[in-house]
């Protein structure tokens, strides 16, 4: 994965701090006119207008089929160089496949992705809560994906078993990171990793995909992020709560936060 754009901090220490990123899990919401995106604004330049107000999104349709090459060109071409894409894992490896014998799947999807390779963030991995962590089925799918691609794979486990230790030592050895993910209980939250970047997901709270997060919660998800900074780590927040318009707010609350914080640690646009 490219390094993300960050600055030294100008303190007095020289110390690098990471790049934070906020963003929301995709960008095509039609109900999301006259809320965010302006009156006139057509849905085919929602993708334009989207990366004029956030540095990062995640890339949820390549989750359900493999997008073609002119997709993959115009998502590169309607958006700035400082813009990033955190990409869904193909869902045939995920939860058709299970992570088991995927080598060529893996291989296609990379080629398909290979355009976006400067501009690419994680690579979510969002597994179905029924596959439980196997460490044998897990090394040889990570061992797949390191023999194609260098890109940072972000594992968001919906089973507790992810949660043992040894999970976590097996992604560590591999540069894969494990995603901490809000969802009111539903499933299983890690915690952030000693290392590497920070990779979070918010889905709602009291009601999954809707629910808006307070202002004291994010100012406490501000303050946790500008530590991970100061260590120099990049960190990705993406909201998914999408369903009542509550994402792109929250996002844009979550980034002025971190701002007021640490605004070397935030791009500019």
């Amino acid at each position: 994965m490219p390094p993300a754009e960050n600055s030294s901090s100008g303190q007095a220490s020289g110390k690098r701090v990471g790049c934070f990123r906020a963003g929301t899990s995709g960008w095509s919401y039609p109900d999301w006119k006259d809320g965010f995106y302006p009156e006139g604004v057509a849905q085919r330049k929602f993708l334009d207008y989207y990366a004029e107000r956030f540095a990062a999104t995640e890339l949820n349709a390549s989750f359900y089929r493999l997008p073609s090459e002119k997709m993959v060109d115009g998502w590169l071409q309607r958006t700035p160089e400082r813009f990033r894409f955190c990409v869904k894992l193909s869902r045939l490896i995920t939860h058709s496949k299970r992570l088991i014998d995927c080598a060529e799947a893996v291989g296609v999807f990379v080629d398909r992705l290979a355009p976006l390779a400067d501009r690419m963030g994680p690579v979510l991995a969002q597994l179905p809560d029924s596959v439980a962590f196997d460490a044998d089925r897990v090394e040889a799918f990570l061992e797949a994906w390191r023999d194609r691609t260098e890109w940072t794979l972000a594992i968001e486990p919906r089973h507790p078993g992810w949660l043992e230790s040894a999970a976590r030592q097996l992604l560590g050895k591999h540069d894969a990171i494990m995603v901490r993910a809000d969802s009111g209980g539903l499933w299983p939250c890690a915690d952030v990793m000693a290392d590497g970047d920070v990779y979070l997901r918010y889905h709602g709270r009291e009601e999954l995909y809707v629910s808006e997060y307070t202002p004291q919660k994010l100012g406490r998800e501000a303050r946790s992020i500008a530590g991970w900074l100061e260590e120099g780590r990049n960190v990705w927040a993406f909201f998914n709560n999408t369903d009542a318009g509550h994402a792109w707010r929250d996002a844009e609350k979550l980034n002025e936060f971190v701002a007021r914080r640490m605004p070397e640690a935030v791009p500019s646009f």
